[in-house]
């Protein structure tokens, strides 16, 4: 197995004060409405193993879908929950599939066409919908949420911008915060929207600016439900905005070679992961930071600790102060008290990885012996577990995986 270059870093964890309520404002009208995007569901039949079974090709039509009820947001018990959970992933840049860990059966639930990218795949809090970001009229992109099995869509967003990215929900699950601009990797806003009410964007959904402070190239969006503030990276840095900070409070300075991302949040919200670009023999490349708040936010901006090396992503288990970091060629897990464990996971290339909702198992992309990536399944807490092949493709990429319950 090919090895990276790895430091440990400790992680000091303690425990954090609890934050007085977040505020509720109105938000502004920002443009008017348009008509909902709503594609032909993908159809439901069983696949073969060799590849996802991928739906006719379509247009998407602009008539409008029903619009979601405040109870309809948030089911506590949604449709297509499984004892072993039920895997997502971005097929191609332009395909959503559902594929079971079990039986490794699988299909597309979502696809616009054939070259329509898909993109930022979001699990609701409770796993019943998910959100990405797809085309829509005029070469816009928008948010738009599905149900697990594709067979309800709704466009929530109306803006109408070439940009949006990062569509995040909020704790009750019942509006997205996403990045937008009028201009291709131009200077924008975060902006919100709530789910019910979206077949009427703007008006019915309460779309507008949540932070009126321009920002650009953003590569990074997360909330901090113990501290309530919106956790932000672009290419002034790492910053958060929130009731307990006066407007911009910077965490981590600005790195000349590049903007921050893949932001990540440890279980207990004590420690801040990061990937930063920096400078290496021959060029760049690029490693895993660790921002521990000892206590509330640093006063000052802090450059976080290096853990690994050729990172692209940092994930963090949904209960232990437990981390997974997707490296280049390896993957590492990051314990709680800054050991670091390389797992035997075969041949990377442009790896993605996700935890089981339990957090004992991990799902991520490798090449097998024909060079064609799939996806395998790895038990963390058994010592002489071996890679489980999922998937036979004969062709084909993996950009995003999640794992939900």
């Amino acid at each position: 197995m090919p090895k990276s270059l790895v430091r440990g870093a400790a992680l000091i964890l303690m425990t954090l004060s609890a934050c007085r309520p977040a505020t509720t404002t109105d938000l502004p009208t920002l443009v008017a409405a348009q008509p909902t995007l709503s594609p032909t569901p993908a159809p439901t039949t069983t696949p073969t193993r060799r590849a996802p079974v991928l739906p006719p090709t379509f247009t998407p039509t602009h008539t409008a879908t029903a619009t979601p009820t405040q109870d309809q947001v948030g089911t506590p018990t949604p449709p297509g929950f499984r004892p072993q959970g039920t895997i997502f992933y971005l097929y191609n840049g332009d395909a959503i599939v559902a594929l079971d860990p079990q039986s490794g059966d699988e299909r597309v639930v979502m696809q616009f066409g054939m070259g329509q990218r898909l993109a930022d795949l979001a699990a609701s809090p409770d796993g019943a919908l998910l959100a990405f970001t797809a085309p829509s009229i005029n070469a816009s992109r928008e948010a738009h949420v599905m149900n697990r099995d594709g067979s309800y869509v709704q466009q929530i967003s109306c803006l109408r911008f070439p940009e949006l990215r990062l569509p995040r929900w909020t704790p009750d699950g019942a509006t997205l915060v996403f990045f937008a601009a009028q201009t291709a990797q131009g200077q924008g806003n975060l902006f919100r929207a709530d789910v019910a009410g979206a077949g009427n964007c703007p008006q019915d959904n309460r779309q507008g600016l949540l932070v009126d402070d321009p920002l650009s190239r953003v590569s990074g969006l997360i909330y901090d439900d113990t501290r309530r503030l919106w956790i932000v990276a672009d290419e002034q840095g790492i910053a958060a905005y929130g009731p307990q900070s006066d407007g911009r409070t910077l965490l981590v300075p600005r790195n000349d070679f590049g903007p921050q991302a893949r932001l990540g949040l440890s279980a207990s919200r004590a420690a801040l992961s990061y990937i930063a670009i920096v400078p290496a023999v021959g060029g760049f490349t690029t490693e895993a930071r660790l921002l521990v708040f000892a206590a509330g936010l640093p006063s000052e901006p802090q450059e976080g600790s290096t853990l690994l090396k050729d990172a692209l992503d940092m994930l963090w288990h949904p209960r232990a102060e437990r981390a997974l970091i997707v490296g280049r060629e390896v993957l590492a897990l990051a314990e709680v008290r800054g050991s670091l464990r390389l797992l035997d996971v075969g041949r990377l290339r442009d790896a993605v990885a996700a935890f089981s909702p339990d957090g004992r198992r991990i799902v991520y992309s490798a090449l097998d012996e024909s060079g064609v990536i799939q996806l395998y399944v790895l038990a963390l807490d058994e010592p002489s577990a071996r890679p489980r092949q999922l998937t036979r493709h004969v062709e084909g990429s993996v950009d995003e995986l999640l794992w939900l319950p």
